[in-house]
């Protein structure tokens, strides 16, 4: 008879445990729907669906990032970079060679077309590279708009008058050499 009682007592509280599990559970479930934010789901129109996934496809195949020139810029600094190396060494050759020359040998060099039109690409390729990692700087470091941009056209504007001081020089070296 006690074992009967044992067996009743022991399924009481086997009972009685499951029921306060049991509203532990709903009481965690209920607080838990407390929490959570409703929202109404709606239809999305498949044809707006489809013309973002045009647009991020067509981001994709040109190569352009969230900005619009990410990638593009990327590919024309290395590509400037690579066009460097030969320039540089080059130009590095050369201005090695001048070292104890008069500066009228210098001058005449400088005047020859072919060596002008190397030292013109050297400069000019310099520049855009230096120019787009300038505005890459700039564009990390500065983060007011109004100096970020400021800065970006005051790096351009330098960069467009070295360009043009270049050119010109060069033409009248040319010029000098062949006409004198």
């Amino acid at each position: 008879m006690s074992d009967a009682k044992n067996t009743d007592k022991k399924s009481k509280a086997d009972d009685a445990a499951k029921d306060t599990a049991k509203n532990d559970d709903q009481q965690h479930q209920n607080d838990k729907q407390k929490d959570e934010i409703k929202v109404a789901r709606t239809q999305t129109d498949p044809s707006l669906l489809t013309r973002l996934a045009q647009r991020t496809a067509y981001r994709r195949a040109t190569a352009l990032g969230a900005s619009g020139t990410g990638a593009a810029i990327w590919t024309v600094q290395r590509m400037t970079a690579l066009a460097l190396i030969p320039l540089a060494l080059w130009f590095l050759v050369s201005i090695l060679s001048m070292l104890h020359a008069p500066a009228t040998t210098a001058a005449a060099w400088l005047g020859a077309p072919w060596n002008a039109a190397l030292i013109g690409a050297f400069v000019l390729v310099a520049l855009r590279h230096g120019t787009i990692g300038f505005r890459v700087i700039l564009e990390d470091y500065v983060h007011s708009e109004g100096w970020r941009v400021a800065s970006i056209a005051l790096v351009y504007a330098i960069a467009a008058l070295s360009a043009l001081a270049t050119v010109v020089g060069l033409a009248v070296l040319i010029f000098t050499h062949i006409g004198g």
